[in-house]
């Protein structure tokens, strides 16, 4: 059975996705599943949302290019210690 199979509010265990984790490759079908998922569920606007005011923040911080590989990876690896 395939995602696009299965009944409106039944469940089923995934044995096997085509790849392992991230490396996974996904169908085009079960990735336009996942994106109305997340706009039904309110989570596209969320991360929408994210996305502009980690942009805004970034270009604040004197980044350029805005909220782009750097400026996340500085985020992630950089404590301020000015948040708690």
């Amino acid at each position: 059975m395939t995602l696009d199979q299965l009944p409106v509010g039944k469940t089923a265990m995934i044995r096997s996705v085509g790849g392992a984790g991230a490396l996974r490759r996904l169908d085009e079908k079960s990735l336009d599943e996942i994106h109305r998922i997340f706009e039904v569920s309110g989570g596209k606007e969320m991360f929408d949302a994210i996305e502009e005011h980690s942009d805004r923040k970034a270009r604040e911080l004197g980044y350029e290019e805005g909220a782009d590989q750097k400026y996340m990876m500085d985020v992630f690896l950089n404590n301020s210690n000015e948040h708690y």
